[in-house]
């Protein structure tokens, strides 16, 4: 399967062979990959109930359509022992994909595909062609996401006004919704932050910057020594299924030793701190000035049980049944990287603080960020009457109820992820 040198991973674990070819082939993707093979992983606890939708946003050309081509080689080997591939790819998705007219009996939804037996893994590139939809089907759309996160068993079929037969959801047929969107724009942020409450997860994948000439270094060594991109998919699709066959992740398979966890602690913390800084915010603007209403706050209990799910992923490609601290800065990040989806100013901020000890002044604020003065004032001052910061003057800071809560995070959001300091030791 893979003639070059990649190096001696005779003595890494089963997911870190895997990691590493990621990382050979596609340099600074495997993190990623990682992320989303580990939400895929979180159906093989026992008793798991939660539909988990995990999009990758960034940029145009930062390869998320490719990381979601890795993910098909789940479908290379029968290793989940159903009649349908394991991870289903829908490219022309659209908000009647769930529960659409039924034209006659017998037709099959896209529901009908996921779930115990069937598809448990969902596969949507070029979300963002969405989002330019009229207002109307644009909230038909977060409405039906939201429903399909939820489990919700009163999407049906409807045929000329009239409900047909419900859907068959349950607690079993949860699956794992991997997307991949450019950005989330603030009217689709307002849906779900203020109307619709916020449903969706993330993960942010972005270019490093590099000088210009490191940069032409590296696409002509691309250009003269690399392999074609179909073959190295190939090779990661072929990794994956060799994985996915010792480390079986069978839903439903693992049982779960709670006694033995690590971090919980801080995974409430990021709750607490994600809940914060996504809260909606209604604003109305009279002579110029910022009228906010009462913040819009998630039930942290929906968010926390994503957060568990997730970290028990993480733990599972480990071949473990509880969770450890090297599994909770990916989660951190995802959490961190959900409220930069929706407020990346609001995001922006946060970090920052985080690498200030959680006190900083706005004119740093600007020194280090991209945003003009005017956009992080008006950040400042939402997150000031959110109850997250206090703003006096120049200067930022947490407030004392969630300044220990934040802090906290330090170690998990600013410093190299565990498992990549575990692989260079």
């Amino acid at each position: 399967m893979i003639e070059e040198d990649i190096g001696n991973i005779d003595g890494l674990s089963e997911i870190d062979k895997l990691i590493h070819i990621v990382e050979y082939y596609f340099p600074g993707k495997a993190e990623a990959f990682r992320a989303m093979l580990g939400a895929i992983a979180s159906l093989a606890v026992a008793g798991t109930r939660k539909t988990i939708p995990l999009w990758l946003y960034g940029e145009a050309g930062v390869a998320k359509s490719t990381i979601a081509l890795f993910l098909n080689g789940l479908n290379l080997a029968d290793w989940a022992g159903i009649d349908a591939p394991y991870a289903l790819n829908i490219s022309n998705f659209s908000a009647k994909s769930f529960r659409s007219a039924h034209v006659r009996d017998g037709a099959v939804d896209l529901l009908d595909r996921l779930g115990e037996g069937r598809s448990r893994v969902l596969i949507t590139s070029e979300l963002n062609v969405l989002w330019g939809k009229p207002q109307a089907q644009l909230q038909e759309i977060c409405s039906q996401i939201v429903k399909v996160v939820d489990d919700d068993n009163s999407m049906s079929y409807a045929t000329a006004g009239m409900i047909s037969g419900p859907s068959d959801s349950t607690t079993a047929n949860n699956f794992i919704w991997i997307g991949a969107t450019i950005s989330i724009p603030p009217k689709v942020s307002s849906l779900f932050s203020v109307y619709l409450g916020p449903r969706l997860y993330f993960y942010n994948l972005s270019e490093p910057t590099i000088p210009a000439q490191a940069m032409a270094d590296e696409l002509q060594r691309m250009a003269t020594e690399d392999r074609d991109y179909w073959p190295k998919i190939l090779i990661v699709q072929q990794a994956l299924a060799a994985y996915i066959q010792t480390v079986p992740l069978l839903p439903n398979s693992v049982h779960w030793n709670k006694v033995n966890d690590q971090g919980i602690a801080i995974l409430s913390n990021v709750v607490m701190i994600l809940r914060m800084l996504r809260a909606g915010l209604p604003v109305e603007r009279k002579r110029g000035k910022m009228i906010m209403g009462k913040p819009v706050l998630e039930a942290p209990k929906r968010c926390m049980e994503i957060a568990i799910a997730l970290a028990r992923g993480q733990a599972i490609l480990r071949q473990v049944n509880s969770i450890g601290l090297q599994d909770i800065p990916i989660v951190c990040k995802i959490m961190l990287d959900t409220a930069g989806a929706s407020y990346p100013e609001r995001a922006a901020i946060f970090r920052l603080m985080l690498e200030n000890d959680g006190v900083i002044t706005v004119k740093k604020l600007v020194e280090d960020t991209d945003y003009p003065q005017m956009t992080l004032i008006e950040e400042i001052e939402k997150l000031s009457h959110i109850g997250l910061i206090n703003y006096f003057g120049d200067t930022v800071s947490f407030t004392e109820e969630y300044s220990e809560l934040a802090l906290s995070l330090q170690p998990y959001l600013l410093q190299p992820l565990i498992q990549e300091q575990g692989r260079n030791e």
